[in-house]
């Protein structure tokens, strides 16, 4: 579900997404990308120790959407 989202919005299909892509297809913030990171429910890979990147997993965006958490959108 994820990569063909990610596909029409311009991304390639590949492994690996950066954090940011990941917010900008699901069209939310790259800090709640983040806190979601922090708090274990979405699962991410940093290459190293030291980099900034943070990297996820297609399926585990996917896996991540299919989880409970409600949000209330404010707005």
């Amino acid at each position: 579900m994820f990569q063909e989202w990610a596909v029409a919005a311009g991304i390639p299909p590949k492994p690996l997404y950066r954090a940011a892509e990941v917010a900008k297809v699901l069209g939310i913030s790259r800090s709640t990308i983040y806190a979601e990171i922090a708090s274990g429910r979405l699962r991410a890979k940093r290459p190293t120790k030291s980099g900034y990147c943070v990297y996820v997993i297609g399926d585990d965006v996917d896996e991540w959407l299919k989880g409970d958490q409600l949000y209330e959108v404010k707005g």
